[in-house]
């Protein structure tokens, strides 16, 4: 599949991107060791002070900033430059820290960051020195030429979509790096579009549970197992065995629509990372047993395929679909203060999905809220040891907990929620 001249395009979305006060230590450290959570906290004198020392402009008109581990150019601001930098930065040392094992990083890579399409085409056709036909929803890119490497992205979707791209390609040139040789794209576009929607300050599996959350592959899947039109489109069942043999030539047809694609491939790599240790484990031998230098057709012999395909249709007959019919809803109801509507969805969700981990964990939650402690802590309990669970669980565990009178169990779901997300300020305040 890699081969001397390769690219890796994203059509991609929105990233939750969040902060920090800079402690002295930051402040000490200096740029190259800031997070981007503490760096968005500095004044407008100190961050100007910044950019004046690592930013420069180019002769060809663009501000370059090199810290740690990208060679960032962007015609967007040298502002821009430096919060590119900080950003990125922080997400390598997060990918870095989740893959265990030694990288062979032999180039740092150049990262560009263009304002529009037209600049977006124009640096990669000036990078590769050729004109290079992209599809023309195209957003970002990964490519590497010999020992060149580059990540593109296009600002014009605002900064937040522009790091989800980035982190899509980011990951990429990572795995590139991290695998050292060929390996199948469905597994590279899977592993990608589950790695575009995290936030690098929270944990792994918070991250991992996240997920669900934030893409918009789960209303692909949902409508190309239910046989239901989205965006007008007619839409292919889901079929893991058809994607694991998908050809470079189907993911880059210029007048196809990949999005079933990669709507599969996202849904096998976050079925097996959100089914704990098992599906973990599968994820870590396909990984290893490429850098190997394995083939995949050894790695996962027919017969491992065929169950892997009847646990996937399972997980989005189980997961997906009333991910996608129920908590949705849910969730809409509850942001806008309807807990009638909430309750009537949970309760007739259950009829169809009794088994649902996202709908009793909001059964749970509507209890604790409608002052039956005792009854969200059973519903909430029974749900600690499940996998995947919802990203807010062991926050709102806590919660109930207090509620019901245990408060050593609270402390112990206080502090797990706030390893997963130092940031969780309701959480912070309990027990207080």
């Amino acid at each position: 599949m890699l081969g001397p001249n390769r690219t890796f395009g994203a059509f991609a979305v929105s990233v939750i991107l969040l902060s920090l006060p800079l402690s002295p230590e930051a402040r000490a450290r200096g740029a190259k060791s800031v997070t981007s959570e503490e760096y968005q906290k500095l004044d407008d004198a100190a961050r100007r002070r910044m950019i004046q020392r690592y930013v420069k402009r180019s002769p060809r008109g663009k501000w370059e900033v090199l810290l740690r581990s990208y060679r960032i150019r962007t015609d967007i601001s040298d502002e821009a430059a430096l919060a590119l930098a900080v950003k990125m930065d922080e997400f390598h040392a997060g990918f870095t820290s989740i893959f265990k094992g030694p990288f062979r990083i032999r180039a740092l890579p150049d990262l560009y960051a263009l304002k529009d399409s037209a600049s977006f085409r124009s640096a990669i056709d000036e990078w590769t020195g050729e004109h290079v036909p992209v599809h023309a929803n195209l957003t970002g890119l990964f490519s590497y030429r010999g020992s060149k490497y580059a990540l593109f992205g296009c600002a014009e979707g605002g900064d937040e979509r522009l790091y989800r791209i980035l982190f899509h390609e980011g990951t990429h040139h990572l795995l590139h790096f991290y695998i050292g040789r060929e390996f199948p794209r469905w597994f590279n576009e899977g592993v990608a579009t589950n790695f575009q929607d995290w936030d690098v300050s929270l944990s792994a599996e918070r991250n991992i549970y996240e997920s669900i959350w934030k893409s918009r592959y789960p209303l692909y899947l949902h409508a190309m197992a239910t046989g239901r039109k989205l965006e007008e489109k007619e839409l292919p069942k889901p079929d893991l065995i058809r994607l694991m043999a998908s050809t470079d030539e189907e993911w880059l047809d210029p007048k196809g629509d990949p999005t079933p694609l990669y709507a599969q491939a996202w849904g096998f790599v976050n079925f097996l990372l959100s089914s704990g240790a098992s599906g973990q484990k599968n994820v870590n031998t396909l990984i290893t047993s490429f850098r190997r230098g394995v083939k995949f057709h050894k790695v996962a012999p027919p017969a491992i395929r065929l169950a892997l395909a009847r646990q996937y249709q399972e997980y989005i007959e189980n997961v997906i679909v009333p991910h996608v019919e129920c908590s949705l809803p849910v969730g809409r109801s509850l942001r806008a203060g309807n807990v009638r509507a909430a309750t009537l969805v949970v309760r007739e969700g259950l009829k169809k999905h009794p088994k649902s981990f996202e709908l009793l964990y909001y059964q749970g939650l509507l209890a604790l809220e409608a002052g039956d402690a005792a009854g969200a802590y059973k519903v909430l309990r029974s749900l600690e040891k499940r996998k995947p669970r919802h990203p807010l669980l062991y926050r709102t565990l806590a919660k109930a907990a207090l509620a019901a009178g245990d408060k050593p169990k609270a402390r112990t779901w206080r502090r797990k929620a706030l390893r997963e997300n130092y940031r969780d300020e309701e959480a912070r305040e309990l027990l207080k």
